[in-house]
């Protein structure tokens, strides 16, 4: 089923007629009807009454309209929670941190955040005194991390964005 197709009859019912819808949603008047049409026949019943008054929604139209509206909202849901899910599986976390640390503390800070966030890859670089410098270089993408252990179980992470 289409969205469009969907879009385009209840903005046809929500403003009286085709010509106003057509003029709302940049179609031509002969492709608003081909789509109410397609639709009409897609569903098997006729969803609008058409008259030289404009169009209302059938008998059937009232009927599906709850459906119809609910199919709408549940599709920008799914189109919204794919993007976010899109934008979740491009995050990284990078963490600089003493050869020391890697070693005593890291893995089991690891572990936890990785239970938490699945979704984030994580990115660690290992160094001496030259960390410093070498973070300015790793990190002209988004997230500038250092891990500090303060408490046991406990990491704070220091966030920062790299300016232009």
């Amino acid at each position: 089923m289409d969205d469009k197709r969907l879009r385009a009859l209840l903005t046809a019912v929500q403003c009286g007629s085709f010509g106003k819808a057509t003029a709302q949603l940049g179609y031509t008047q002969s492709a608003m009807t081909h789509m109410v049409n397609k639709l009409e026949a897609e569903l098997g019943c006729t969803l609008l009454t058409r008259s030289s008054h404009g169009v209302r929604l059938s008998e059937e139209g009232e009927h599906l309209l709850p459906y119809i509206q609910d199919y709408l909202r549940a599709s920008e849901a799914l189109r919204r929670e794919a993007a976010a899910q899109g934008e979740a599986h491009n995050r990284v976390l990078r963490i600089g941190c003493f050869a020391s640390i890697a070693r005593a503390r890291l893995p089991a800070l690891l572990q936890k955040f990785r239970k938490l966030h699945p979704e984030i890859k994580i990115d660690v670089l290992v160094g001496g005194y030259e960390l410093a410098a070498a973070l300015e270089q790793v990190t002209k993408e988004r997230i500038v991390a250092a891990a500090q252990t303060v408490k046991p179980d406990t990491v704070y992470f220091l966030r920062g964005k790299e300016e232009a």
